[in-house]
């Protein structure tokens, strides 16, 4: 979803990935668990080299690695 997300808008921030995804976790998880949740998923995906972080702090944003980009 994140993928999908990433090729249509190019880029992410913070507060849009939050909206994507928040209500998508499971309802088991507190809202701190939840924010907690998403991310560990995008600290994943990082690891894995799906996605690279632009920036730092609040002006963070999320794009897709060239390789992955290029993945149908």
């Amino acid at each position: 979803m994140v993928v999908a997300y990433l090729r249509t808008y190019r880029e992410a921030r913070w507060p849009e990935i939050e909206d994507l995804l928040l209500d998508r976790v499971s309802d088991a998880l507190n809202e701190k668990q939840k924010r907690e949740f998403i991310k560990s998923l995008l600290k994943e995906m990082r690891k894995e080299g799906t996605i690279v972080t632009v920036g730092k702090t609040r002006g963070a944003k999320w794009v897709l690695t060239p390789s992955s980009s290029k993945k149908v």
